[in-house]
């Protein structure tokens, strides 16, 4: 019943941000190799992470408004799980065997500012939306001229990638919903990303150095003599990245499907996956074995197993068990434990 009374299009969207988050992560290896890969890479960073944000701060409306901290602790918990899910991968893929438990710059840097982003929203909740949208911003902007505030306690993506949430936050779920089924808004959004592909695949040797605004850990400094313009470049990102992002999920459709499934269930592929790729692509050389099946196009075929994964940690068996590992059951006072 309670998967009868989901929407389908927010899971739709979020099947469609996960597979962008997998597919991203298992060709980082190889953007060296082709002009394909290396456009793809662009276009998937140009919008799927603050895309996703977007959509955790609108899932997250009455957790936040209730303050119901029991569904915000979990992703504390989540952060924690990935990065010795992280730390054993590497070691065994990598021989890796030190950790920095402060400098978080895996993929777990995500469940942390999520949890970051849901505490922070509960206290400022209370100002005027506007003021603290405009704020966050003005903060975001400025944070990049500080080379201190980098992967430490992933603070540069909590700065720079908190708008996206309180802007998911402030959102009416039922409005964009709505606004979402106008031929004229789906027609604009198919225009606005197939021009944002054609620019990362036809204009990639001129926008991909500045890859490292996209991904939000850094300071300006990797922006090189770019450096003084930087938050008049960032502040262009945001601007493209929400254009981006709306289109993305105005244009997903709200009808159910097997992907709606898989949607449902990002919990397990997002804590899962890139330990797994960590362990097949560099632990096992899958690489080598693409190479020796396909020497010319051996990193297409790491998007095929990225697509594996995305389904194989979306299976219910897998699901259920990170769930319950991340999220145990709450024993209340009174209860057996």
């Amino acid at each position: 019943m309670a998967d009868k009374m989901r929407v389908a299009k927010w899971d739709n969207v979020k099947f469609v941000l996960i597979a962008c988050v997998v597919i991203g992560h298992m060709i980082s290896a190889y953007v060296g190799a082709a002009d394909g890969i290396k456009s793809l890479y662009f276009f998937i960073y140009s919008f799927h992470m603050p895309a996703f944000v977007i959509v955790s701060g609108m899932m997250m409306k009455n957790t936040i408004k209730n303050k119901r901290y029991e569904k915000v602790f979990p992703y504390l918990s989540m952060g924690i799980v990935i990065s010795i899910i992280m730390f054993a991968a590497k070691w065994y893929a990598l021989g890796k065997r030190s950790i920095n438990v402060f400098d978080i710059s895996n993929v777990s840097w995500y469940a942390f500012a999520i949890f970051a982003f849901a505490l922070i929203t509960m206290y400022l909740q209370r100002f005027s939306p506007v003021y603290v949208f405009i704020f966050s911003i003005a903060v975001a902007l400025f944070v990049g001229y500080d080379d201190r505030i980098g992967t430490y306690l992933t603070l540069s993506r909590i700065f720079v990638f908190y708008p996206f949430f309180f802007a998911g936050f402030c959102i009416d779920n039922e409005k964009l919903l709505e606004f979402s089924k106008k031929p004229v808004c789906k027609g604009v959004s198919a225009v606005i990303i197939i021009a944002a592909a054609a620019i990362s695949f036809l204009k990639i040797d001129s926008v991909y150095r500045f890859v490292s605004l996209l991904k939000g850990k850094s300071s300006y400094d990797s922006l090189g003599n770019l450096r003084e313009y930087g938050a008049l470049l960032r502040l262009a990102f945001f601007a493209i990245a929400f254009l981006i992002s709306f289109a993305v999920i105005i244009i997903i459709p709200n009808v159910r499907s097997v992907f709606t499934t898989v949607g449902s269930r990002t919990l397990s592929i997002y804590t899962l996956h890139f330990g797994i790729i960590y362990v097949l692509r560099d632990g096992l050389d899958m690489t080598g074995l693409f190479k020796r099946i396909s020497p010319d196009y051996y990193m297409y075929l790491s998007i095929v197993l990225a697509v594996v994964i995305l389904f194989v940690t979306a299976l219910k068996p897998v699901n259920f068990a990170v769930s319950k590992l991340i999220n145990p059951k709450i024993v209340k006072s009174g209860e057996k434990k």
